[in-house]
């Protein structure tokens, strides 16, 4: 037979106090039994019986504490995760503004630039005007000395 104390130093963390209990009742029934020091040996066990529930509420307590600390843990967890993603795509969107800062600066235009550009833009549409003029000029004379066709008379 097994003290209770063993019993108790055995269980692991799954295990349920039923074990336990009924090491502490065969003690007792094997103490009562006894026809020395009945009396003290069943009061005895009876302390031990009340300390081990007292001690069983206390785990139970316990063991619903650890299991709110284990899910605040796994939320701030999740939190902190977040947060680093967060943190992460924020100094992305910093370095892609900065680059982008850097070619704007790069690519900002002289004004004498934009003018000479202006005058060369205007010369070639005018180039283009008077072709477009030209054009037009011959297709009306090739079309007018060419007779219609019978079928469209």
């Amino acid at each position: 037979m097994q003290k209770p104390t063993q019993v108790l130093l055995s269980l692991s963390s799954e295990d349920n106090m039923e074990a336990f209990y009924a090491s502490v009742e065969a003690e007792r029934n094997y103490l009562s039994y006894q026809p020395n020091n009945v009396y003290v040996r069943t009061k005895a066990t009876s302390l031990k019986l009340k300390s081990a529930a007292a001690g069983l509420s206390k785990a139970k307590e316990a063991k619903v504490d650890l299991r709110a600390n284990v899910k605040e843990f796994r939320e701030v967890e999740m939190e902190e995760k977040a947060e680093k993603y967060l943190r992460d795509q924020l100094a992305c969107l910093q370095e892609r503004k900065r680059k982008l800062e850097e070619e704007f600066s790069a690519k900002t235009v002289d004004p004498r630039a934009l003018t000479t550009f202006q005058e060369k833009c205007e010369k070639a549409f005018r180039n283009v005007n008077s072709l477009t003029r030209l054009f037009n000029a011959w297709c009306f004379g090739v079309q007018a000395s060419l007779e219609m066709p019978q079928y469209l008379q």
